[in-house]
């Protein structure tokens, strides 16, 4: 988890010094994913699809995303009300934890491995000091056919009156995420460029 955390690092000290604006460094796992969908009852052949999905939540409220799984992708009602109830959450290292003692994910393999490597990596962030700006998103869904891990994007946040923001609540700066072996980030603006370190 040490290179997860020093790549977050990396992002916050840049973004910080950059002096864009306020901003939020988003962190979820590909594997907590996999076990949210696993036991909120997503078929494996749509475990994609939902996650397309969740991925427009930065974009759309709830309620269309909802709509989107159930009427276009087919999902049970009662399946996106569940993926609703977990892509809620945000918070550090004590959501976590508390997603560890959930009933339900604390029987998948796959996310007690993301969560105990997400409490690792903001233990890391800590020491680091970078918390501050560092938030465990349960609806980030990026980057599904590389990342194997951690999966992380920098966004600027909404600032001024309604009328002053940009017709877009998030705009995101890049996206990174750990994959087998390698790690992979891009910049999202006109064009994408991977770096591989």
């Amino acid at each position: 988890m040490i290179p997860d955390a020093e790549c977050v690092k990396i992002v916050y000290e840049i973004l910080s010094k950059l002096e864009l604006g306020d901003f939020r460094i988003k962190v979820n796992d590909r594997r907590i994913l996999d076990g949210m969908f696993a036991v909120c009852g997503v078929p494996d052949e749509k475990f994609r699809t939902a996650c397309s999905s969740v991925d427009k939540l930065d974009k759309l409220p709830w309620e269309e995303v909802r709509k989107e799984m159930v009427s276009e992708k087919g999902l049970a009602p009662e399946t996106a009300d569940l993926i609703g109830e977990y892509v809620k959450n945000q918070g550090g290292q004590d959501l976590a934890e508390k997603l560890l003692k959930d009933p339900k994910l604390s029987k998948s393999e796959d996310a007690c491995a993301g969560l105990n490597d997400m409490k690792l990596l903001f233990t890391y962030l800590q020491l680091f000091k970078a918390t501050d700006k560092v938030v465990f998103d349960l609806s980030l869904a990026r980057g599904l056919d590389y990342y194997t891990g951690v999966i992380y994007e920098a966004v600027l946040t909404p600032s001024g009156t309604e009328s002053e923001r940009r017709p877009w609540a998030w705009e995101v700066w890049l996206e990174g995420g750990a994959t087998t072996g390698w790690w992979a980030c891009s910049t999202l603006r006109e064009r994408r460029c991977p770096v591989w370190v």
